[in-house]
């Protein structure tokens, strides 16, 4: 962001393309302009999370052990998005009392709007809790001993990865709030799991209840610091010579603008938001006036494992739900995860004391080269961000093409070259709005015995649900209701590379997440339904997500759809040697006759 500095001081002189990119999150040098107001979509700005947690402080409905998990923008009302106040919606664990709540706080007035207890419901660890779980664990005489065992008397350097008990775990039955605890040791590359070593931790009662130690190969020792190196010998004085000031580096040019966040390149615009949960997300996206979709994020990241060995057996975590990918959202790398040339954007963010926070180079906007096409090469715009969540790194990634293709896709980096098997699986969430609220979908495939297309309209619950086939082709049209509605304007979903879960239909892991068992699924917009798997899964989970939305007994046919696709992935580190190369996935939007 460091770049917004001389957008800023060059205003007056930038082109009118420059000037629209030039509005950024940060101000300006003095003397600076008042910032415009935000627009409804964009993200809570720091001092409006600072007020919102200040608000649910001053409420004093909560203990002084409360953890803020997360405060972020209450969306406003798809069918008014210009009408009402800023909201806030925080959820809320009180640790003293064992009790979840979810509230909405005004943040203009700082006033708590609404309150609730969500009961029965114990949402995922924050990083606060993971600490505390970290010191309890380090500080443990049976940790201590089996450090010991493995030559070590000393462990500042380990890393500790804490996550919630899921589906598998005999542990999520316990009444208390408790976490289970990895331990890594630096490598020249990553770090490397310590076999065998995992503790449970109790934060209620602040105890580890139970160290698993199946014992271990010796550690290497800590990495020593380099000695300093001897300063040089001080050197006679130069006499200065007086030097020209160099002329100010040129405002750089982008072929893209963004103003706050709104984006526009090459007839398509968007807004774009890192919400705490989901990350990256897109709304409003249109093309040369021409509504596509209302609302675009990946609404949940489940991985299960399927190792026998007690520290992999019993691990399944939902990396959103529990973890939430924006809350771990860490700085790209210029040149590494986009190219030098890229924008980088700070974005606003909850902290873990629930505080804001500016998250350094969260999200990348860029332009490259996609290819050929029928006749030229095509452009492509890409927007990313990206997440560190246990032992894996997601990139998230948006696509925009000129030809009006919308693509979705996460890379996966695994830092444990040692990672057992497992499975990843990538729910994407679209609100289509195909020219207009009103929109159907078709199923089209080859005719059994002969290439004849088949076109197959979805209309009710008993085809909310349906599975990827490969042999016959399968793709899903989604097209505006309108009778004047032409379908070759509409955009196909095409299956790009998907794993069926291989755990049984009647495993915990498939019971915990069953958006897993279905490659796409549809159902009818409801503003509250943003997540494949529910509000809260994991531990305790409150029954939700589309395996329970699609039983509904309405009409899915010539209705506000919103469309749910399933991306699976089986990953194996240690036998395919991936475990240096990311896992890609991707999901295809392409308008219909491209």
């Amino acid at each position: 962001m460091k770049l917004w500095l001389t957008l800023a001081a060059l205003l007056a002189a930038a082109t009118p393309a420059q000037a629209f990119f030039s509005h950024a999150r940060k101000a300006a040098s003095p003397p600076a302009a008042p910032a415009p107001p935000p627009e409804p979509l964009d993200p809570l700005t720091t001092a409006e999370i600072d007020g919102a947690a200040q608000a649910l402080r001053d409420s004093r409905l909560f203990s002084d052990s409360a953890v803020y998990l997360s405060i972020a923008l209450q969306e406003p009302s798809k069918d008014e998005p210009g009408a009402g106040k800023r909201l806030a919606a925080a959820v809320i664990y009180d640790r003293a009392r064992r009790e979840t709540s979810e509230a909405v706080v005004d943040v203009a007035n700082r006033k708590l709007e609404s309150w609730r207890l969500v009961p029965g419901i114990e949402p995922g660890l924050s990083d606060e809790e993971l600490s505390r779980a970290r010191k309890l664990a380090l500080s443990d005489s049976r940790f201590k001993a089996a450090m010991a065992a493995r030559g070590r008397k000393t462990w500042d350097d380990l890393e500790v990865d804490g996550w919630s008990p899921g589906p598998l775990d005999a542990a999520r039955n316990s009444p208390h709030r408790v976490a289970r605890l990895d331990f890594y040791v630096p490598a020249a590359r990553g770090r490397v799991l310590i076999d065998g070593l995992q503790a449970l931790a109790d934060l209620t009662e602040g105890t580890v209840v139970e160290l698993l130690d199946a014992g271990g190969p010796p550690l290497p020792p800590p990495a020593q610091a380099q000695a300093p190196a001897p300063a040089p010998p001080p050197q006679p004085a130069k006499k200065k010579k007086k030097r020209e000031e160099a002329p100010a580096p040129a405002a750089p040019s982008y072929p893209f603008e963004v103003a706050g966040h709104e984006l526009r390149w090459r007839g398509w615009t968007l807004r774009y938001a890192l919400t705490p949960r989901e990350g990256l997300v897109l709304y409003e996206v249109s093309r040369d006036g021409r509504g596509i979709a209302d609302r675009a994020s990946l609404s949940e990241t489940f991985v299960v494992y399927g190792d026998a060995r007690p520290q992999w057996a019993d691990r399944s975590v939902f990396q959103e739900g529990e973890r939430g990918l924006g809350l771990r959202d860490i700085p790209l790398d210029p040149a590494l995860d986009a190219p030098s040339q890229a924008a980088f954007f700070d974005e606003p963010g909850p902290g873990p004391d629930g505080r804001g926070r500016m998250l350094t180079r969260a999200v990348a906007v860029f332009e490259r080269d996609a290819g050929r096409g029928a006749v030229r090469r095509l452009k492509e715009l890409v927007l990313e961000s990206k997440a560190q969540a246990g032992p894996e790194t997601y990139v998230t990634r948006w696509t925009l093409g000129d030809d009006g293709e919308l693509d979705a896709g996460v890379d996966v980096s695994q830092d444990d070259p040692e990672a057992p098997p497992h499975q990843h699986f990538f729910n994407f969430r679209v609100d289509f709005d195909v020219d207009g609220s009103t929109d159907s979908v078709a199923e089209l495939e080859a005719a059994p015995g002969r290439m004849t297309l088949l076109s197959t309209p979805l209309e009710n619950r008993s085809q909310a649900r349906r599975d990827v086939d490969e042999a016959a082709g399968r793709r899903w049209l989604v097209t505006a209701s309108s009778p004047s509605a032409d379908a070759s304007r509409g955009y196909l979903i095409i299956p790009e590379g998907n794993a069926a879960p291989l755990s049984p239909a009647f495993s915990p892991a498939r019971r915990a997440a069953p958006f897993i068992g279905h490659q796409l699924w549809i159902t009818a917009y409801r503003p509250d339904e943003l997540y494949a798997a529910g509000e809260f899964p994991g531990r305790r989970a409150r029954a939700g997500g589309v395996e329970r939305w699609t039983q509904r007994d309405e009409p899915i046919r010539d209705a506000d759809l919103v469309v749910w696709y399933t991306l699976g992935a089986t990953h194996l580190p240690r036998a395919d040697g991936s475990a240096r190369r990311p896992l890609s996935c991707r999901l295809r939007l392409v308008p219909a006759g491209r």
